[in-house]
């Protein structure tokens, strides 16, 4: 009866070493990734007919800077919206704007459906806005097995973005572990005002260019 259940401990110590080995070399190939190395690294989530959130996690100095791009955010020098039809046109318009480079660029066009399938699953929440997801985001501890459920919970939130695993990883990881600092981006007015262009009527929020070349430089230190 001794060496049966002998035997049965040593099946389970080596059961348990393969899998915590296994674990671990999985979490390395994430901690190792190019993507999940790269800093400074630039995010960038549009929400279809809403805001812009631009994100930079530098891993030196521990912070993530979120910037909020107002719905119809226009650029007076460039005369052209920050919104695009797509979403790594913006990312170049804002990295462009606040005069930032980085070593990794990634974006995702998001909606209120996608944000609620995700807080669902992740947070166990309802939640449809943007900024109250980052938020929870940043307050949540990650869990080990996280990176195990990476790759389901990018495909809740977007299915049109250059994310992988590795980067949403990075992603995560920093608005749980950094400093998260949020900022919003300048305009005359807070709300947009009317205009008729060429027969057009459109909506505008005229950016500040030099309250964005200072910020920019703020989140660049």
């Amino acid at each position: 009866m001794k060496k049966k259940s002998s035997i049965i401990i040593a099946v389970v110590v080596v059961v348990i070493s393969i899998a915590l080995g296994g674990y671990f070399l999985y979490l390395r190939s994430f901690k190792m990734s190019q993507e999940y190395k790269s800093t400074p690294s630039h995010f960038l989530f549009e929400v279809k007919k809403g805001d812009i959130y631009f994100v930079r996690i530098n891993d030196e100095s521990r912070m993530v800077h979120v910037v909020r791009f107002p719905h119809f955010s226009f650029d007076p020098v460039t005369k052209s919206y920050i919104e695009s039809d797509y979403p790594e046109e913006s990312l170049k318009k804002i990295e462009k704007l606040l005069n930032l480079e980085s070593n990794g660029s990634f974006y995702a066009l998001v909606d209120e459906e996608s944000i609620d399938d995700f807080s669902k699953v992740v947070l166990k929440k309802e939640m449809k806005d943007f900024e109250s997801l980052l938020k929870a985001l940043a307050k949540r501890s990650m869990n080990p097995l996280d990176v195990f459920k990476i790759h389901g919970w990018l495909r809740k939130l977007s299915t049109d973005t250059n994310l992988n695993r590795y980067s949403f990883y990075k992603f995560l990881y920093a608005l749980s572990n950094f400093g998260v600092r949020y900022h919003e981006a300048a305009g005359i007015t807070k709300k947009p005002v009317v205009v008729k262009v060429e027969g057009k009527t459109l909506k505008r929020i005229y950016l500040i260019p030099e309250k964005i070349k200072e910020l920019g430089r703020e989140i660049g230190e």
